[in-house]
């Protein structure tokens, strides 16, 4: 009975306001392309020359021994990285990232120099270390990895990344390479799954694999048109999408399905945008509740 009352509301409403699956992973990576991306501006450094004066010249190419690099499936991300160190962060690249065209992944290289090996680490506040190098650096680079206009659950970060200084480490003697094969899946609620691998050396450089699996529409319960907010709209929105459905037995293009099956019960129902409507009566009265709670109370 709890659920006919609900009902008939939705529907009145209804009448006085006249998904696919966009997630697929695969790829050859025999196949997939490469573009290795701009040197980026931070990679200038001053010098003195002669006359005592200041100037900027690119990094030789001896100190740029590492790269990141992203391979990115199916849909765009946002990939900043950053160097850290006991001084301010400093942007080294910010872009969004998706496949060319004709493609389902792309890897892209982003160029890095090598962390700061200081003689006497004690003088630095925050010092790094890695399991595959034997010295202790006083800088180190991050990476954050998002999905664009998302709702900001879909965000992957990873700090204290060391490019090896080749002129001390023993078992480097070439390129530190981080790799992320970012990929998105329909299998998982999860905004991010992600796994590393352990680093492996050969020939001298080190080789680091890490898996980053993304949603790919992060998604809050309720906020159907996803715009940060849960409000009459949304419950609207569910409504249209339950009449369509019954009308021709398939959802709007557009559904956000995650979002509209607020019960969790595998379908999209006049309960569902009645749960939303009393959430948002509720929170505009000044109470403090949840969807769940509202869920449980009227089933």
């Amino acid at each position: 009975m709890k659920k006919t009352i609900p009902a008939l509301c939705c529907a009145g409403i209804l009448c006085t306001m006249t998904v696919a699956s966009p997630w697929t992973v695969s790829a050859d990576s025999s196949s997939i392309p490469t573009v290795v991306m701009k040197k980026s501006d931070a990679l200038y450094f001053e010098v003195n020359s002669n006359s005592g004066s200041t100037s900027t010249k690119l990094l030789p190419d001896s100190q740029i021994t590492g790269e990141i690099s992203v391979i990115v499936h199916d849909h765009p991300i946002h990939v900043v990285i950053s160097r850290q160190s006991s001084e301010a962060p400093v942007v080294y690249y910010e872009t969004d990232l998706a496949p060319k065209s004709g493609t389902t992944a792309t890897e892209y290289v982003f160029l890095m120099d090598y962390s700061e090996l200081p003689q006497d680490a004690s003088q630095f506040d925050k010092t790094y270390t890695a399991d595959f190098l034997t010295g202790v650096y006083s800088s180190a680079y991050a990476i954050t990895i998002t999905v664009p206009d998302s709702s900001g659950d879909a965000v992957y970060t990873e700090s204290d990344l060391l490019i090896a200084d080749w002129h001390t480490e023993e078992a480097i003697s070439g390129v530190t390479r981080y790799q992320y094969n970012v990929t998105f899946s329909e299998d998982t609620k999860e905004a991010v799954v992600s796994s590393e691998k352990a680093a492996v050396i050969s020939d001298g450089s080190a080789l680091l694999e890490r898996e980053v699996q993304l949603l790919w529409a992060p998604y809050t319960l309720g906020d159907v048109d996803n715009n940060g907010k849960i409000d009459i709209i949304d419950a609207y929105n569910i409504l249209v999408y339950y009449a369509t459905l019954a009308a021709t037995g398939s959802l709007p293009e557009d559904a956000n399905f995650d979002a509209a099956d607020v019960d969790l019960d595998g379908e999209i129902t006049i309960f569902d945008a009645y749960t939303v409507l009393i959430y948002y009566a509720k929170t505009s009265a000044g109470y403090e509740t949840t969807l769940e709670e509202i869920v449980e109370s009227n089933s």
